[in-house]
């Protein structure tokens, strides 16, 4: 099975999953907004929420959490000079291991802001889809890796494979996709 192949089914058991909960949200979907956490780039405190409804005075926020992956044992890829390992993985719920270092973060941050930031943004509403990621967390930085959390949301499987060329092009030789914190719970 071809990469592109894989990640699609992926992302089609989780927007299938969604379309069906959004019919019944009653409000806006995938709304972004900005999160009062404490951090200085603008970028990892923007989080698109799934579903906003609003309650009198109040407003409810819903996340979706769908339970269903494509289990299958880790499939190896390579990009060029890039070594990628998929394994089970929830698209809402993406973690990426890159082992090496990244001197320029600049063009990640190009990535985010193209697939996060619409300045039109006003929710959407009956069903229809934003194709934009959710969230994309500060970049975890360990002793042997680099840890990347993102809510892929309803974005296309073109923007990942962007992101991994993107990462390919950084210099890094070996990536990991999967959801390990959410599976193994």
């Amino acid at each position: 099975m071809e990469i592109t192949e894989l990640l699609q089914r992926q992302r089609k058991v989780y927007v299938d999953f969604f379309q069906e909960q959004i019919s019944s949200c009653n409000g806006s979907s995938e709304l972004l907004l900005e999160s009062k956490i404490e951090e200085p780039e603008e970028y990892y405190r923007l989080y698109r929420f799934d579903c906003i409804k609003r309650k009198e005075d109040d407003f409810e926020i819903i996340e979706f959490n769908n339970d269903v992956y494509i289990n299958h044992k880790p499939i190896n890829y390579r990009f060029d000079e890039l070594q990628i390992e998929i394994n089970p993985f929830f698209w809402n719920e993406c973690e990426i291991d890159l082992y090496g270092e990244i001197d320029n973060w600049g063009t990640f941050i190009e990535w985010i802001k193209e697939w996060i930031d619409d300045e039109s943004d006003e929710g959407h509403e009956n069903g229809s889809l934003s194709y934009k990621i959710h969230n994309f967390q500060r970049p975890k930085i360990e002793t042997d890796k680099i840890v990347l959390a993102i809510d892929l949301g309803t974005v296309t499987t073109d923007a990942l494979i962007q992101l991994i060329r993107i990462i390919e092009h950084s210099g890094i030789k070996k990536m990991r996709i999967h959801s390990d914190e959410i599976l193994k719970n």
